[in-house]
């Protein structure tokens, strides 16, 4: 069945293409009200083809039945171009989850994708676990809804003019915490913490250092760590003090 999230993005995408003016922050809220009575041309029926379907076009996902689910928009590459963040599902997982997400980059007249770029990274959806009880704030930047849940943050917390994305993940073995940011060539974790059955939390935040204590529960070995970690602007990375 297709979804009701189809449809909201075929109206949203249409903004992306369209003559209409963005606001001053260049966001665009995939749930705002517009009209129902929308024309596309066949160039904005190929973009919401290839963004909705791009990751089912890949050969190593032939084996998949793949959905959209959401997107957000924002400045993730620096590029001065439109841009725009998307995740999907895979259909045949029992339980729900998120899978793939792709960074789209538009091209300086918004008629073409220039780049894309993949986020290693999924989750499931857990009653126990989720971005907020694990202690992610708005300090982080604007939330990321999944299902009207938080899963994440997208802001320039590091302050470096790009937004990096504090994504929380749940798996059957651990419910933990990725940055990604875009270092030039793709997106990678500036936080990696050591992979492994746990429960990562967000002990406190120093915006102003540009700390993150975070919170380790090994629960195999019953054990708990905390450790600070702090931007390195010259490394581009979070590091433990």
């Amino acid at each position: 069945m297709i979804r009701k999230t189809y449809i909201l993005f075929i109206i949203s995408i249409f903004l992306i293409v369209s003559c209409v003016k963005e606001n001053e922050t260049g966001e665009i809220d995939s749930q705002d009200e517009v009209s129902e009575n929308i024309i596309l041309s066949a160039n904005e029926e190929v973009l919401q083809h290839t963004i909705m379907n791009y990751p089912s076009a890949l050969p190593e996902n032939q084996a998949y039945i793949i959905m959209y689910e959401f997107h957000i928009e924002g400045n993730f590459t620096n590029s001065g171009n439109r841009e725009i963040i998307a995740f999907y599902s895979r259909m045949e997982i029992p339980d729900p989850s998120l899978d793939f997400v792709y960074c789209f980059i538009f091209d300086s007249f918004n008629e073409n994708i220039k780049n894309v770029y993949q986020l290693n990274w999924g989750t499931i959806e857990h009653e126990k676990f989720d971005a907020v009880k694990a202690g992610l704030t708005e300090v982080f930047g604007r939330p990321i809804l999944w299902k009207n849940k938080i899963i994440g943050y997208a802001g320039d917390f590091n302050k470096n003019g790009k937004e990096e994305l504090y994504l929380y993940n749940i798996s059957g073995i651990a419910a933990s915490l990725k940055v990604f940011e875009f270092n030039g060539i793709e997106f990678i974790d500036i936080l990696s913490l050591n992979p492994g059955p746990k429960i990562v939390t967000i002990n406190s935040i120093d915006p102003e250092k540009k700390n993150i204590s975070i919170k380790t529960e090994l629960y195999l070995d019953d054990i708990e760590i905390i450790n600070i970690y702090t931007w390195n602007a010259v490394n581009q990375i979070y590091e433990i003090q």
